[in-house]
């Protein structure tokens, strides 16, 4: 039995996630994007790995902060096998690259300056934080960023390196 259970929002769908952290979710929609480096990255060669998603914009206050969590999570992930790719929505490259490099984050930006990956994923509030599992299921989303999320994040992360 489930026991305790949170309303999580994934993808266009309210679902019920329970403290195991098994929800019932679609695939994330695959994408091919450009790297702030020049190189194109396609989501789903990262199926197999467990895939934080963080989608931000440089004129973004909270998503400046969630980021960085996202980094500091990333790096303390890494080597469990996790991939972290930050989203920057709406800016140029040169722009996500010189923000990505302000904040020192510790892992690749991809560039989405139409914002059509983003409306994949039903992006309205920034920041938007994405959890895919390894067989690249949505299982976890959420907007906006406040202090303690990324307490949130993290728990939800481990649930997923775990199975």
């Amino acid at each position: 039995m489930l026991g305790f259970a949170r309303r999580i929002w994934v993808g266009s769908v309210w679902v019920m996630i329970g403290l195991s952290g098994v929800a019932q979710a679609a695939d994330a929609p695959d994408f091919s994007l450009r790297m702030t480096t020049g190189e194109n990255l396609r989501l789903s060669e990262h199926r197999g790995e467990v895939v934080m998603l963080g989608f931000w914009a440089r004129w973004c206050g909270d998503c400046r902060q969630a980021m960085q969590a996202l980094s500091e999570l990333n790096q303390k992930y890494a080597r469990t096998g996790l991939v972290t790719l930050g989203v920057n929505v709406g800016d140029t490259a040169e722009q996500a690259a010189a923000m990505s490099q302000s904040l020192g984050l510790s892992f690749p930006t991809l560039v989405d300056p139409g914002r059509s990956v983003g409306e994949q994923f039903n992006l309205g509030k920034m920041p938007l934080i994405v959890l895919l599992d390894r067989d690249g299921v949505v299982r976890f989303s959420h907007a906006g960023y406040e202090r303690g999320d990324d307490t949130l994040v993290a728990n939800q992360l481990r649930l997923l390196i775990n199975e």
